[in-house]
């Protein structure tokens, strides 16, 4: 992968996803496919963007996501 890539990819932070992929954007996706989900503390919209954010941050776990997006609510 070239260094460029890999730089623009490690630059995206969780709080950009939101801007990109709206909790509206994703609700409205998953209801054009059908899908029905209950209500939870993490909500589809967050729960796609965590994965896309983990996607582009490979050497991340899961717990450090969480801790990303905890920070981010405290900002």
């Amino acid at each position: 992968m070239s260094t460029f890539r890999r730089d623009a990819r490690s630059s995206v932070q969780l709080s950009a996803l939101q801007d990109v992929l709206s909790d509206e954007e994703v609700s409205l996706i998953g209801s054009q496919v059908g899908h029905v989900w209950r209500e939870r503390t993490l909500t589809p919209a967050v729960t796609v963007r965590s994965m896309l954010y983990r996607s582009l941050h490979p050497d991340r776990s899961i717990a450090a996501v969480l801790a990303d997006m905890v920070a981010q609510d405290d900002g």
